[in-house]
């Protein structure tokens, strides 16, 4: 793995990444999380979490960008664009639907933007991706990517009303 996937300027503060609705630029980046696969377990992909700004609103922008397959790194870009294939990530899946079910319990997702990797210069030419744009919302975050402590340390009342709450706002 590169120490980046990201190619340069795109994650760079202050480069400017247009969507669908608005061009939001980059304050800064909280890092990578790399989900290189082998062709056995597709999708392939790495994701970075931004926050960025547009105008007077502040936001998180999650990319998801397909990455070659282990041990595929090196072959002709050719090759690799035979891996390309779409990809609708779950985050983006749900914060759609709690959006568009207008949700109190869940951020609003703002701004997206479904794309293709360069056919020339992409990790995979023609592969998949996808730009998202959440609200940043106040509160407690329940869970990270190390795990779920604060929602376990929850009285398991506490816990089963955050679920009925989160099932009453998905439905």
């Amino acid at each position: 793995m590169p120490a980046s996937w990201f190619q340069y300027p795109l994650v760079t503060v202050g480069n400017v990444i247009q969507l669908e609705k608005k061009q939001w630029t980059v304050l800064r980046q909280y890092g990578e999380r790399d989900a290189q696969a082998s062709s056995d377990d597709p999708p392939s992909f790495v994701s970075t979490k931004l926050k960025c700004q547009s105008g007077n609103i502040t936001a998180y922008m999650r990319i998801f960008m397909q990455v070659p397959f282990i041990g595929t790194e090196s072959t002709p870009p050719h090759e690799r664009a035979k891996q390309a294939t779409t990809f609708n990530p779950r985050e983006l899946q749900a914060l759609s639907r709690l959006t568009t079910k207008g949700s109190r319990f869940a951020p609003r997702l703002l701004d997206t933007s479904i794309q293709t990797q360069d056919s020339v210069n992409g990790l995979v030419p023609g592969g998949a991706l996808v730009f998202l744009v959440w609200e940043i919302v106040p509160g407690v975050r329940l869970g990270d990517t190390l795990g779920s402590d604060v929602f376990w340390a929850l009285s398991p009342d506490e816990r089963n009303r955050i679920r009925a709450a989160l099932v009453r706002g998905y439905e």
